[in-house]
C-alpha cells in the first residue's frame, strides 16, 4: 500500500484534479485506489490544519482535525483499497500557511498512521504565470496588489522542505498544457504516480477556471481600498470574500466585459528576473524548464500619479469597463439592501400579527 500526498501548489488545476477523483470515486476503488472524503470535502483542507500557523495555540482546530483524521483513516480502511490519494494545495499555499519543519513532522507522522510509505507529488508552473493567478486570488479575499518585483515562488525551497521531512523525493512536474499528458490534469497526474493503468476514457474533462476581467480585478481593489480610506475593517472571511468576487464575475459575463488578465512584458520580466536563481534551482535539481511565460508588449497608458489601482501598473485595463462594472455592482448591492428591508417589514408584520 502506498499513500500519495499530493501537495499543491496553488492555481495549478488541482481544483480540477480533485474535482474528477470526487466525481469517480467507484472508478478509483475499483482499480484499488482510495480518494477518502471527509464532511463531503473534495478538497480534503481538514488537512491544512495539521501546520496551519496559530494551529499549536488554537484547542478547537486541533480538536477538528483529530476528527476529520480519525474519519478519513475509517473511510481508508473500509475501501479496502491498496493505494490512498490525499490532495490538499493549501498545504503549499504560503498565503495561509508558514513552513517549518516542526510542523510538517507533526503531518508526516500522524499520516504514517496510515501508511509508512508517503510519496509526494507536486505542481509547479512559470513563475509568471504563477504571479497573475496569486494576485487574482489575493484580490478575491481582499489581500491588495503586490509587486512584480517581490514577488517569489519559492517552489524548491518549500518541495525541498517537504522531501527531507518526508524522506523522499517528490514528483515534480510542470503544469502546462503542453507538458501535460495527453493535455489533461488528471491523465497526467495518475502517469506521474505510477496509476496511469486506471482507465480514465470514459471521464469527462473538468475545468474550474475561475480567471477574473482586469477590469473586476481593478474594481475589487478599489473595494478593498473604499474601506480602508473610511477607517472601516477590510473583512478577510472567506465566505463574504467568495461571494463578492462571484457576484463580480457573473455581472462581468452578464455585461458582455469578461476577458482573462494578461500582464505586461515589464511586470512579467520583473517576475522572473526576482526568480531568475528559483528558475535556475528548478532546473538543476528537477530538470524543470519552464515554458514562457505570456505577456504582452503594452506599457501602462496611465501614469501612476493618476492610477486609481496598482493593478493598472500591471496589465491593460480599460476604464471605462471598470466604472460600468463598479456602477453595476454599487446597484445591484442597493437592490440587494432593498429586498433585505423588505424581508425584515414582512417579518415584523407577520410578528406583531401573531401578537
Amino acid at each position: 500500500m502506498a499513500l500519495i500526498l499530493h501537495i499543491g501548489f496553488p492555481k495549478t488545476a488541482t481544483t480540477s484534479l480533485q474535482l474528477a477523483f470526487q466525481e469517480h470515486q467507484d472508478d478509483l476503488q475499483a482499480a484499488g485506489v482510495c480518494y477518502p472524503l471527509v464532511d463531503d470535502d473534495f478538497k480534503q483542507r481538514f488537512l491544512k490544519n495539521a501546520d496551519m500557523k496559530g494551529f499549536r495555540r488554537n484547542p478547537q482546530m486541533q480538536k477538528d482535525f483529530d476528527t476529520s483524521f480519525e474519519a478519513m483513516k475509517q473511510v481508508i480502511a473500509k475501501s479496502g483499497c491498496s493505494d490512498v490519494i490525499l490532495s490538499c494545495e493549501e498545504l503549499t499555499n504560503f498565503m495561509m500557511m508558514e513552513f517549518d519543519e516542526d510542523n510538517l513532522r507533526r503531518l508526516r507522522d500522524r499520516l504514517r498512521e496510515v501508511d509508512t510509505d508517503i510519496r509526494l507529488s507536486v505542481y509547479v508552473r512559470n513563475p509568471s504565470d504563477f504571479y497573475l493567478s496569486i494576485l487574482q486570488e489575493r484580490l478575491k479575499r481582499n489581500g491588495g496588489v503586490f509587486a512584480a518585483g517581490g514577488f517569489k515562488t519559492n517552489f524548491a525551497r518549500t518541495i525541498g522542505l517537504y522531501e527531507r521531512v518526508f524522506e523522499t523525493d517528490a514528483v515534480v512536474r510542470e503544469f502546462h498544457p503542453t507538458r501535460l499528458k495527453d493535455r489533461d490534469i488528471v491523465a497526467d497526474f495518475l502517469d506521474a504516480v505510477g496509476l496511469s493503468h486506471i482507465d480514465i476514457s470514459g471521464w469527462e474533462p473538468i475545468s474550474s477556471n475561475e480567471s477574473l476581467s482586469p477590469e473586476a480585478l481593478v474594481v475589487l481593489d478599489l473595494a478593498r481600498r473604499e474601506l480602508e480610506e473610511s477607517e472601516s475593517s477590510v473583512s478577510y472571511v472567506f465566505a463574504e470574500s467568495e461571494l463578492l468576487w462571484r457576484r463580480l464575475r457573473k455581472l462581468s459575463d452578464q455585461a458582455g466585459l469578461a476577458r482573462k488578465p494578461i500582464l505586461f512584458k515589464s511586470a512579467h520580466d520583473a517576475v522572473m528576473e526576482s526568480n531568475r536563481q528559483e528558475c535556475e534551482a528548478m532546473r538543476d535539481k528537477y530538470g524543470i524548464e519552464f515554458c514562457a511565460g505570456k505577456f504582452t508588449e503594452g506599457e501602462p497608458a496611465i501614469p501612476p500619479e493618476h492610477r486609481i489601482s496598482d493593478v493598472e501598473s500591471l496589465m491593460d485595463v480599460n476604464r471605462d469597463r471598470v466604472y460600468h462594472i463598479w456602477s453595476v455592482l454599487s446597484l445591484d448591492l442597493i437592490r440587494e439592501v432593498f429586498r433585505m428591508r423588505n424581508r425584515v417589514k414582512k417579518l415584523r408584520r407577520f410578528a406583531e400579527s401573531d401578537d
